[in-house]
């Protein structure tokens, strides 16, 4: 066993994003993959199909089908994963990453990113501590945002919602020191969200660390929100943010899906990215992808994410995907008819 891990939560819905993130670390972050070890937290029968491509591509993963609490949890109002949800998936599954106790530095990361930099700064996080990037950039400079950017955020603040201000962090990469994941963590995350009525548990877990975080730069944790003509007057430079983190309902897996099907209903099948099978996908993809972006995510994420920049977003998760050779087909399981299969 190694002294630092990562851990992310996967299931059928999320499995090729995790596939895209983790050939992400590894292309850019070699020799940090290779001593750390990978867990993959599973739910929901990860089905075969992508349980075999996954450890086919990463051997060293180790997996482990967790048994979240059967507790009835409430959750209010929607979660943001609108048109596109996990049938399975359940916020508080999260709090079983703290069964992993015995590391240094355990890192979370959420299926739906691409990291293109550095990210040693993650397993440095001293004990009892822990680390992550602000959800929203801060205004220190009133004069680098836009007008409309900071009425919009003095709009957020009036509501007076932690997940909201400016102070909490956002959950899709944490770092947490030594000591901080123990079962007892698990424990009193669990009876903290059986008490409060939220939309998921980033606000339970910036409630329940609020004198524990230490913030790091929002390279680390770069979302797509961000990458706007309406938030910053210069755009941030891409290739200087570590970790890309495609927030909201749609992510660029979900444009190599037929329109009817859902994510959980796909498999992942590995071919040839040479292949004009491969390139017809891709090229499918890439097309639908530009329509989605240009359509916006909603209306809260159309004011938020200029077209062009998302775009090009995008097209950097599918470099990473071309690499692997992956695309995706309805699960065996889940064909009703000839006719869906065509």
């Amino acid at each position: 066993m190694n002294t630092n891990a990562i851990v992310s939560l996967v299931d059928n819905h999320t499995a090729l994003d995790y596939v895209v993130m983790i050939q992400s670390l590894r292309d850019t972050n070699p020799q940090l993959y290779d001593t750390v070890d990978k867990h993959m937290f599973t739910f929901g029968s990860l089905c075969d199909e992508n349980r075999s491509v996954i450890q086919s591509l990463f051997p060293t993963i180790q997996e482990t089908v967790i048994s979240p609490s059967s507790d009835k949890i409430s959750y209010s109002g929607n979660r943001e994963w609108g048109e596109y949800p996990s049938t399975v998936y359940q916020p508080h599954y999260r709090y079983e990453i703290f069964n992993l106790s015995d590391y240094n530095n355990l890192v979370y990361l959420d299926t739906d990113l691409l990291i293109q930099g550095n990210i040693e700064k993650l397993f440095t996080t001293p004990a009892g501590k822990i680390r992550a990037s602000k959800k929203w950039p801060q205004p220190t400079l009133e004069q680098d945002f836009h007008p409309q950017y900071t009425i919009e955020m003095e709009g957020r603040i009036t509501q007076k919602t932690l997940d909201d201000s400016l102070g909490s962090f956002n959950g899709g990469v944490l770092s947490f020191g030594q000591g901080v994941s123990t079962l007892d963590t698990k424990s009193q995350l669990l009876k903290l969200q059986k008490t409060k009525t939220t939309p998921g548990n980033q606000q339970i877990l910036n409630k329940y660390f609020e004198d524990r975080v230490d913030f790091i730069p929002q390279t680390y944790n770069f979302s797509t929100e961000f990458y706007s003509n309406k938030i910053f007057k210069i755009r941030p430079i891409l290739d200087d943010q570590h970790i890309i983190h495609f927030v909201g309902p749609l992510k660029p897996s979900h444009t190599l899906k037929p329109n009817n099907k859902k994510m959980e209903s796909m498999s992942l099948h590995l071919v040839d990215p040479q292949s004009s099978l491969f390139r017809k996908i891709e090229k499918n993809a890439i097309s639908n992808s530009r329509a989605i972006v240009k359509l916006g995510f909603g209306d809260y994420q159309q004011d938020c994410a200029g077209a062009e920049g998302c775009f090009e977003l995008w097209l950097r998760w599918f470099k990473v995907l071309e690499s692997t050779g992956i695309f995706i087909r309805p699960r065996k399981d889940t064909i009703r008819s000839t006719h869906e299969v065509q």
